[in-house]
């Protein structure tokens, strides 16, 4: 699991988007609107955590058993392939 771009979260008018930078920016220049687990999955993606960390850091975060956060991280991944931006 690992994104294509370098990418920055900012907070804008209360929203958090995640923007690429750098050199992705010019292959990559949309937004991506996140919620705050959006945020959380996206940011543990940008440190380059594989599934299995990714899934335990957010147990200890959220209440929600290994199988709901896997199905929603598999989602949100099928989603960054889709706008291109996961190798």
């Amino acid at each position: 699991m690992k994104l294509k771009y370098k990418f920055e979260i900012q907070e804008v008018a209360g929203l958090n988007v995640a923007i690429a930078v750098g050199p992705g920016s010019e292959h990559f220049n949309a937004i991506i609107n996140l919620n705050n687990t959006g945020k959380d999955f996206f940011e543990l993606l940008m440190q380059g955590k594989e599934r299995e960390e990714i899934i335990a850091e957010m147990q200890q975060r959220y209440e929600v058993t290994p199988g709901v956060l896997e199905e929603e991280l598999d989602k949100f991944v099928a989603q960054l392939q889709e706008k291109g931006v996961m190798a």
